[in-house]
């Protein structure tokens, strides 16, 4: 499990959500990977950034 702490691993995760269209999978996303949601708010930046660099 310590592989899903990765950030790529939640970007997959999170992409994986959002084309499924999981209801809730912001908050799904956000119990699984232990985040507040200023937490993931930040975590959603830095995938776009990450993303568009």
């Amino acid at each position: 499990m310590d592989d899903i702490e990765h950030p790529y691993a939640h970007f997959m995760i999170i992409e994986f959500l959002n084309e499924k269209e999981i209801s809730k999978s912001r908050e799904y996303s956000k119990v699984l990977f232990k985040m507040n949601d200023d937490e993931f708010d930040k975590h959603l930046d830095y995938k776009e950034w990450y993303e568009t660099k």
